[in-house]
């Protein structure tokens, strides 16, 4: 059975999957504390059969056409084994159910594979080099 919960950030699986992502990409962004937090949507996990296999966190960065702090989806992990089944677009789809709970009007993503993103209704805001930026606008969620 496949499951998506919210990250116990103190967590071994949390730990895990924050190991994947460096192992991946190097240093990344840490979930801030509860000071700096505000809105910030907690990361998401996917486990399967109870083992975590992937998952999610998200970001603040500035709107590419506003300028104003706008929740980036940071990382999205899947393990290499799991990669195919339709788990990486369930932990899209559960950030975009996260983020209706925010104030935030859109979500964006920075990846080099914008095809899974536009595949799940997200828009092209621009591209550069290999990668684009895609949004998904919540209030039509």
């Amino acid at each position: 059975m496949i499951y998506i919960k919210k990250a116990v950030i103190e967590s071994t699986d949390y730990k895990q999957f924050l190991s994947w992502i460096m192992a991946e990409w190097g240093e990344v962004d840490s979930f801030p504390d509860v000071n700096e937090r505000g809105e910030l949507p907690f990361p998401l996990l996917v486990f399967k059969d109870n083992e975590v296999v992937g998952g999610l966190q998200f970001s603040y960065y500035t709107d590419p056409e506003t300028g104003v702090r706008a929740i980036w989806i940071n990382t999205l992990y899947v393990l290499p084994a799991f990669r195919g089944h339709g788990i990486a677009r369930m932990l899209i789809k559960q950030a975009e159910f996260v983020m209706i709970k925010t104030t935030q009007p859109e979500l964006f993503v920075y990846t080099h594979v914008p095809k899974l993103y536009s595949e799940v209704g997200w828009e092209t805001v621009k591209k550069n080099d290999n990668h684009s930026v895609l949004r998904i606008l919540i209030d039509n969620l």
